[in-house]
């Protein structure tokens, strides 16, 4: 059984969710986190619009990649909350199961 924080070296993309109740100062505290932090790993924002319930996902400017890791994960979570940040091993969208279950997947290929 491989541990899932040596999965995080091949990581592409770096996902982060935020939702309405998000404030400004701490959107700030995440950029300078992800300035402190960068390196080639794709970041996608998913932002959840609290009144109607609906998730929708913005890829951050190309001058906005991360190096992955386990700290930046804690750090992220330690603005944001717990389960808000994850990576995935493609540069396209992680595949949502469901609102508290997400898969990291590339869409060009399942592992079975």
């Amino acid at each position: 059984i491989i541990n899932p924080n040596q999965l995080i070296k091949f990581s592409k993309a770096l996902h982060i969710k935020i939702d309405s109740t998000t404030s400004v100062e701490t959107i700030e505290n995440l950029l300078n986190l992800i300035v402190k932090n960068l390196g080639k790993c794709g970041v996608y924002f998913h932002y959840v619009d609290n009144n109607c319930e609906r998730e929708f996902v913005v890829q951050a400017h190309p001058d906005y990649k991360v190096t992955p890791s386990p700290t930046l994960i804690k750090e992220v979570e330690n603005l944001l909350g717990k389960d808000t940040a994850w990576f995935s091993p493609g540069y396209e969208l992680a595949r949502i199961i469901n609102k508290n279950q997400h898969i990291a997947a590339s869409t060009n290929a399942d592992i079975e």
